[in-house]
């Protein structure tokens, strides 16, 4: 199937399982359109195209719905931690040591049953944007 797609196809849409076990370097784009709570999720999937044998720039683009909180989680990300500027080693670490008691998917998960209104989800969610931060910062200075 691969084979296939390589040759004949323009676009693949995958399910999570896109992101584990395939070799896509000879694509160029990516578009998560549902984009996983956990970073490292998003890094897996860019992992598939973004790797030896690469010969073109690859290019990401995130989609989300304006208003929702998957567009808070896209800020999060991108705003709050830098995670496509953040070398891979540093963010393996940071998600490591968030993940030591509960994973940041239950995490979030938690947050968004047991929020009253979007308002606390929201600070519930920039809590945890401010925890990532320490983290990082803890693991900067660690090395």
């Amino acid at each position: 199937m691969m084979d296939l797609f390589r040759r004949r196809a323009q676009v693949m849409v995958a399910t999570e399982a896109g992101g584990e076990g395939i070799n896509l370097q000879f694509c160029h784009h990516i578009i998560n359109f549902d984009l996983p709570w956990n970073p490292m999720r998003v890094e897996q999937r860019i992992g598939r195209v973004h790797r030896l044998g690469q010969t073109e720039d690859v290019k990401i683009y995130n989609l989300c719905t304006y208003g929702t909180i998957e567009e808070h989680i896209v800020h999060l990300l991108h705003e709050k931690i830098n995670m496509f500027e953040s070398v891979i080693g540093e963010l393996d670490e940071i998600v490591e040591r968030m993940e030591r008691e509960e994973s940041l998917e239950k995490r979030l998960a938690k947050m968004l049953l047991d929020a009253k209104d979007e308002g606390e989800l929201r600070s519930r969610i920039d809590g945890l944007g401010e925890s990532l931060l320490r983290t990082k910062a803890q693991v900067e200075k660690e090395v």
